[in-house]
């Protein structure tokens, strides 16, 4: 029987309705299920797949409890591979050569102001794509529509990089993330700064851009 990873599935799929401008709470349900599995052993999983106690768990409802089950048996789950089926066309060559050369991404939003996604997920989305570093370019303060970070905000939000980046794997050669015609070159990480508080994987720059009318 082929092993799957069932939480490496759940968060597949959270991911693929993320692009796909699915619902919130859709991705958040099965990213609430994956953090709840990945914190049990194996072993536990398995035996609460068996017992149908699955959805007993803080996070697990019946559509992803029954994704772990398919997943534990060996298969793809029924609601991944329907997401699979409609995710959209493969990279032509061109598209494919230019995704490889990108070494990684100088302006993202996380859920600490107005992005969708935790810091983790996009993190190891980023890891999973082969990236060499990300910077996290969550909205000041003067923005408060978008819950901009306040100085004691950013500094607590500087604290949790140093722990996300502490547990992160290295980069990966597969792209589960994206789809294309080869998978990219993977690349050991080291050390990139783009502000004096970054570290190896995720440099922090808050900035506002103001356009005025010419005069």
């Amino acid at each position: 029987m082929t092993t799957r990873d069932p939480v490496a599935d759940l968060r597949r799929i959270a991911f693929l309705l993320e692009r796909a401008n699915e619902a919130t709470y859709r991705v958040r349900a099965f990213r609430s299920a994956a953090k709840t599995l990945a914190a049990l052993p194996a072993e536990d999983v398995a035996s609460r797949a068996a017992a149908g106690t699955l959805t007993k768990l803080s996070g697990v409802g019946d559509v992803t409890a029954r994704c772990v089950i398919e997943s534990l048996a060996g298969e793809e789950p029924v609601y991944l591979r329907r997401l699979l089926a409609t995710e959209g066309i493969d990279l032509d060559d061109a598209a494919a050569e230019l995704r490889q050369a990108l070494r990684g991404d100088c302006h993202t939003h996380s859920d600490w102001s107005d992005g969708g996604s935790p810091i983790e997920e996009m993190a190891l989305a980023a890891v999973e794509l082969g990236h060499e570093y990300m910077v996290l370019t969550d909205h000041s303060p003067s923005l408060t529509v978008a819950r901009g970070l306040t100085a004691d905000r950013l500094r607590k939000q500087l604290e949790y990089v140093a722990t996300v980046n502490e547990a992160l794997p290295r980069a990966s050669a597969s792209s589960p993330a994206s789809r294309s015609t080869s998978s990219p070159t993977a690349r050991s990480t080291r050390t990139r700064s783009c502000s004096p508080s970054s570290t190896w994987w995720s440099a922090r720059c808050t900035a506002t851009c103001a356009t005025r009318a010419p005069r």
